[in-house]
């Protein structure tokens, strides 16, 4: 009954059976055929949701420890604290929305300092529209392996639009460049294995499945070029422990992307 009130109840139960009940002498087992029927019972419907199984004494001790360690940091609960000292559950939502809008604000704070700062940039000096977009044409600097075991050094021009559909996917969400564990290999971007599958595409018949490599400088060109366009932003994220910067794409971005890849009827 306690147990069936607690499942009801929605109360966090934490359930350990005897994992070798073969090995249980007859004298501390249940003597009738009734009870032992209605341990069976209970013990398959403790079996039927999460929990431990023990060996001994020193098992359960060690299990039980784990159990509750595991249950208060998933899934932590209010607890009992004095009269004196207690506060009501309105108190507690009312800190918490005002701890949610503040954080939610500062965020908003630094978008909007970054947004300002990207926009001063160029707004005084380029109209956007005078930059490279669309359907114009950037040249990727391409080095590759010939057939006949020579490195090969040639200009590969794409459309930004290209450009924009093949790695923009990969920019959902929050993107870091991938710390390397050697110091001769630079950091890269998830983005940059669909950049050079597109070059690929373009220059096949001469690359075959060869390895391509393009000049690690342009793909900050492009990132920041695309930034000044308005498809992507730097984006900051901060804990107590640490401070990245990385790139996510805008809402313009966004939309442009969809308007790219959408299938028409």
């Amino acid at each position: 009954m306690e147990y069936d009130y607690a499942i009801e109840c929605g109360i966090p139960v934490l359930g350990f059976v005897n994992g070798n009940t073969d090995g249980i002498t007859f004298d501390k087992t249940e003597k009738g055929d009734e009870v032992r029927l209605k341990l069976d019972k209970f013990r398959s419907k403790v079996l039927s949701r999460t929990c431990r199984k023990c060996a001994n004494s020193s098992d359960l001790g060690k299990e039980v420890m784990k159990s509750l360690v595991s249950e208060t940091r998933i899934r932590p609960r209010i607890g009992w604290v004095r009269a004196d000292q207690a506060r009501s559950i309105d108190d507690v939502n009312r800190e918490k929305r005002l701890t949610d809008d503040l954080a939610a604000a500062e965020r908003e704070i630094d978008e909007l300092s970054r947004a300002l700062r990207d926009g001063a940039v160029l707004g005084d000096e380029i109209d956007v529209r005078e930059l490279a977009q669309g359907g114009d044409l950037y040249p990727f600097n391409v080095g590759y392996m010939s057939s006949e075991k020579k490195i090969v050094f040639e200009l590969v021009y794409v459309r930004w639009n290209e450009i924009f559909s093949s790695i923009g996917p990969s920019m959902y969400g929050y993107i870091l460049r991938n710390s390397v564990s050697s110091h001769d290999a630079r950091p890269t971007y998830i983005f940059e294995s669909s950049l050079i599958h597109l070059i690929r595409s373009k220059i096949f018949d001469k690359v075959q499945n060869r390895r391509v490599d393009i000049s690690p400088s342009q793909i900050d060109d492009i990132v920041i070029h695309l930034k000044e366009l308005g498809l992507v932003k730097f984006s900051e994220n901060k804990d107590e422990d640490s401070f990245f910067r990385g790139i996510t794409l805008t809402e313009r971005g966004e939309r442009e992307l969809s308007r790219l890849k959408i299938v028409r009827r």
